[in-house]
């Protein structure tokens, strides 16, 4: 099993279309790509900031994910790791690989 956390903060203006997108990203992750849990966070006291919950069978599942969201909504630009439409909308972004205890 792998569990990452991402997190990421959307550009002044644009919490609503980024909260629709990763409702989309949400969906399609569920239903398509078979993830274990994957759930999108919206930071209480900070509309704009954002967590991500996501864990997968293996690496196998991850990485087909992966190049799923990047046909799905846009290859990255260059030097960029998150899919073209969410990278328009994100100031910045990070996550962390986690293995269970």
């Amino acid at each position: 099993m792998i569990t990452v956390l991402f997190y990421c903060t959307g550009k002044s203006g644009q919490e609503a279309p980024l909260r629709d997108l990763l409702a989309e990203m949400q969906a399609v992750s569920r239903d398509e790509d078979r993830a274990v849990t994957y759930t999108f966070m919206q930071e209480k006291d900070d509309p704009g900031s954002w967590a991500l919950f996501e864990q997968w069978r293996d690496k196998a599942h991850l990485d087909a994910h992966v190049a799923n969201m990047k046909r799905r909504f846009g290859e990255p630009p260059p030097g960029a790791r998150l899919p073209a439409r969410m990278h328009a909308l994100v100031e910045r972004s990070s996550y962390r690989f986690y293995d269970l205890v």
